[in-house]
C-alpha cells in the first residue's frame, strides 16, 4: 500500500484517525495493519499509535479535548473520519472542522 497526498505531490508520514466514541476506530486500525483484534473490548482513552507502509497513524479517542486532538494532527498530512451511518454525515463534518480549528488556532 502506499499512501500519498491528494495533491499527489509528497507521501504521507502521518494521518490521523478521528470519530465518534465506539465507532471503531481502534478496530480499523488493527484490521488494517493486519494486528490480532484484543479479547477485551474498551473505550480507548489516549491517542493510540499504528505504523503501516512507513506511515504513522494516530488514533485520537472519541471524547479527545481540543488539546488532545491538537497535538495528534500537528504536523498531520491527512486525516481518516470514521462515523457510524445512524449518526450521519454531519458527525464527520464536525470533527473535520474541530481538525481545522484546533490546527489554525
Amino acid at each position: 500500500m502506499y499512501l500519498m497526498s491528494v495533491s499527489g505531490d509528497i507521501s504521507m508520514t502521518r494521518v490521523v484517525v478521528v470519530g465518534d466514541t465506539h465507532v471503531g476506530k481502534t478496530r480499523f486500525m488493527h484490521c488494517a495493519t493486519g494486528r490480532r483484534l484484543p479479547a477485551n473490548v474498551f473505550r480507548s482513552i489516549n491517542v493510540e499509535c499504528f505504523t503501516m507502509c512507513g506511515t504513522s497513524f494516530v488514533v485520537v479517542p472519541g471524547g479527545a479535548t481540543n488539546k488532545m486532538l491538537a497535538r495528534a494532527s500537528d504536523q498531520a498530512d491527512g486525516v481518516i473520519v470514521l462515523y457510524a451511518t445512524d449518526k450521519g454525515i454531519e458527525h464527520a463534518a464536525r470533527w473535520l472542522r474541530s481538525i481545522r480549528a484546533v490546527s489554525s488556532g
